[in-house]
C-alpha cells in the first residue's frame, strides 16, 4: 500500500460478500464502543439542520452514516465508495443518507468541493481536505498495526504465544508494506501532516488501545479478516499456503486454550480544522 492508502496492485485485498460485510459491522460497533460511543470526536460541533453536510469516504457498507443519522436526523450525511455493494439498498436508507459511486483516487467531484462542514475518510487519501468548507472538520479514525501487541491469557503458554504473534508479525507487515526502512508510519506523523501539509489546526488526537472485555472480539474480527485475505488469495490462483498455516495454527491454538490469544490493537482519532 502507498501512503495515499491505495494498494500497490491497485485491487482491494479483502473480499465484498456477506460475511466481510458481517465483519466491518462487526469492527464498527466494537470500535465505537471502545470509543466511549462516538462517532464524531466531541471537538465537532454539528448542528443538526439540513444545511450542515457530512462526507463519509470510503463508506463501505454505509453502517457508519446510518447510526449517525438516528443521532443527527436533519443533518445531511453523503456516503462515497468505488463500489456500494455492501450498502444497502437506497429504499432502506434513513432519509438524510445519499451513497454515491465515487473512486476516491480520482479527482473530486466539482460538486463536492468545498461542500462540507465534516469529512471522515475511510481510507488514507491526500484530497481529503477539498470537500471540507472553510472552517470544516477532517476526522480520521484508524487502528495502529505497527504497534499490535500479542497477549496470552496464561503467560506460561508458549505454543499459543508463538501462534497469536504469527498473525501479529501478518498484519504488521500489512501496515508496512511500501515504506521505507526507518521511515515513520503514515498514521503515527498524521497531527504533524494535518498541521504542516494540509494547513489544519489539530484539535483532536486520541489514542487508545482495546480493552480486555472487547479483546476476544477484536481478536475474532481480526481473524476473520486475515481468513478474508486468505480466500481471495486463493480465488485469485495464487498460493496463500503460508498464510493459511499461521492462520490455521492460530485457531488451533487458540481453541486448545480457551480463546485466551488476543491480538491487543490500538487505534488512533485525529481531527484538523479549516481555516474560517
Amino acid at each position: 500500500m502507498d501512503k495515499a492508502g491505495k494498494p500497490d496492485d491497485g485491487e482491494y485485498i479483502l473480499n465484498r460478500d456477506y460475511l466481510a460485510s458481517a465483519r466491518l459491522n462487526l469492527q464498527h460497533y466494537l470500535w465505537t464502543q471502545e470509543f466511549g460511543g462516538d462517532l464524531l470526536s466531541p471537538s465537532i460541533t454539528v448542528r443538526d439542520s439540513p444545511d450542515f453536510r457530512i462526507a463519509d469516504i470510503g463508506t463501505g457498507t454505509a453502517i457508519w452514516p446510518i447510526d449517525l443519522a438516528e443521532r443527527y436526523p436533519s443533518v445531511q450525511i453523503d456516503g462515497f465508495d468505488i463500489s456500494l455493494t455492501q450498502a444497502p439498498p437506497k429504499t432502506w436508507l434513513p432519509p438524510n443518507v445519499r451513497l454515491q459511486d465515487w473512486d476516491v483516487f480520482e479527482d473530486v467531484p466539482e460538486f463536492c468541493v468545498g461542500l462540507y462542514d465534516a469529512a471522515v475518510p475511510g481510507t488514507a487519501w491526500d484530497d481529503s481536505t477539498k470537500v471540507c468548507e472553510p472552517g470544516g472538520y477532517l476526522q480520521w479514525v484508524d487502528g495502529e498495526f505497527t504497534n499490535l501487541q500479542t497477549v496470552v491469557a496464561d503467560p506460561s503458554n508458549i505454543s499459543g504465544l508463538e501462534a497469536v504473534e504469527g498473525v501479529t508479525n501478518f498484519l504488521k507487515s500489512v501496515s508496512l508494506r511500501g515504506m521505507k526502512e526507518g521511515e515513520s508510519h503514515w498514521l503515527i506523523d498524521l497531527p504533524q501532516t494535518f498541521a504542516q501539509i494540509h494547513d489544519l489546526t489539530v484539535v483532536d488526537d486520541t489514542e487508545i488501545f482495546v480493552s480486555k472485555p472487547r479483546l476476544a472480539a477484536i481478536t475474532e474480527s481480526m481473524v476473520m479478516a486475515v481468513e478474508d485475505i486468505v480466500a481471495k488469495i486463493a480465488a485469485g490462483g495464487a498460493d496463500a499456503g503460508g498464510l493459511k498455516t499461521i492462520l490455521d495454527n492460530f485457531k488451533r491454538e487458540n481453541e486448545r486454550c480457551a480463546r485466551g490469544l488476543g491480538l491487543h490493537i490500538g487505534a488512533r482519532r485525529v481531527v484538523g480544522r479549516k481555516e474560517s
